[in-house]
């Protein structure tokens, strides 16, 4: 009886090693149809040609409602420039009203899956867009000013936390037409 109780575990062992050959055969790198996934990198990204939209008008403008009592600006984007490119960034021009007066506004794009964003011009006095020379693309803030960023990523103009793609345009417009609270949209 002792025996058998020392023995049966060096047999089992026994059996599944003689076993093991056969569990590795489908397992042929030579073989063009073996079971190991084909990795292939992912094409580079390439920004689309983007040109200027024209300079926005203040009835066309729409206003975003951010819940940031602390903000010292109003928000606007212009919705005759905002567009989803072929290459899945966001672009639009955005208009910040400050409390004292004062304007700023900026042709900006967003990429959704990579958190980033670039300005690519800024308005003047004369009711021109002026280009920046070499705008590149930044990873979006969530602090200082540039907070306003982070939360049209987060809740306007991507999708979250799933595919991290763009919304579609009407998506995007009816998000900020409708916004309330933490991502919730009413009508």
């Amino acid at each position: 009886m002792k025996k058998t109780k020392y023995i049966t575990p060096f047999l089992v062992l026994g059996a599944l090693m003689l076993s093991m050959p056969g569990w590795g055969q489908k397992w042929t790198f030579r073989d063009p149809h073996d079971a190991v996934p084909h990795y292939e990198e992912p094409p580079e990204w390439e920004e689309q040609q983007t040109e200027l939209p024209p300079y926005p008008k203040d009835e066309d403008l729409l206003e975003i409602h951010f819940q940031r009592p602390d903000s010292r600006f109003r928000y606007y984007l212009d919705p005759g420039s905002l567009a989803i490119g072929t290459d899945g960034a966001v672009r639009y021009v955005v208009v910040m009203d400050s409390v004292s007066g004062a304007r700023n506004v900026m042709y900006e794009g967003i990429r959704c899956s990579d958190y980033d964003y670039k300005t690519y011009a800024f308005g003047n006095r004369q009711g021109q867009f002026k280009s920046l020379s070499n705008p590149k693309w930044r990873e979006i803030p969530n602090t200082g000013n540039n907070w306003y960023r982070h939360a049209l990523w987060k809740h306007f103009l991507c999708i979250p936390e799933t595919e991290l793609g763009p919304r579609s345009r009407d998506e995007i417009l009816t998000a900020i037409r409708y916004y309330r609270d933490k991502g919730q949209v009413s009508k």
